[in-house]
């Protein structure tokens, strides 16, 4: 984990470098920079600088970033909040309606030609790739879409602003069999 840490802290680093930041031998640093890439966690480029052979710089990948802790959610209803102060709540409603607008209008060409089950299966497809961790369930009555990240519910629930689909007290999104609309 500390020659991800120190990744992230530098955005690149030659084995030599990480070696001597870590006290370790180049022959041990290439051992595991060969575990983390090979889990993808690491990727590398060369940099020509002059003569002899071009040193490979390490970076994180985009799968190694995620594993970082990150405070946006946070930021995000503070910068919403302050929105807020200078626009009032309606304007925050206003940006989250142009938001799911938006979204419906790219999560309509997947969608497209499939009846209910298909379409909420594949709109919980959708949504797992947004980064939501998303998951599809049914029971008799319903489907559920169930998101385990949703920022855009803990915003809502923060500045108090209205959603309009029916959320159960767990957070899932259920669809009645019956529900053709909207989705």
């Amino acid at each position: 984990m500390r020659i991800l840490q120190l990744l992230k802290m530098r955005a690149g680093m030659t084995v030599s470098q990480l070696g001597d930041a870590l006290h370790i031998s180049q022959m041990g640093i290439r051992q595991h920079l060969a575990i983390l890439e090979a889990d993808g966690l690491v990727e590398y480029h060369q940099e020509k600088q002059g003569r002899g052979r071009p040193p490979h710089i390490y970076r994180l990948t985009d799968a190694a970033n995620g594993l970082f802790p990150t405070t946006y959610a946070n930021f995000a209803v503070g910068l919403m909040n302050e929105v807020a102060k200078f626009n009032g709540p309606g304007f925050i409603n206003k940006v989250f309606r142009g938001r799911m607008k938006a979204q419906l209008q790219t999560y309509q060409l997947r969608l497209q030609g499939k009846n209910l089950p298909e379409r909420v299966k594949e709109l919980a497809r959708i949504r797992d790739e947004e980064g939501y961790m998303a998951r599809f369930d049914e029971n008799e009555d319903d489907y559920v879409l169930i998101e385990h990240n949703a920022l855009s519910w803990r915003l809502r629930r923060n500045i108090h602003t209205s959603a309009k689909l029916k959320r159960h007290s767990s957070g899932n999104l259920w669809v009645r069999k019956s529900f053709e609309r909207n989705i």
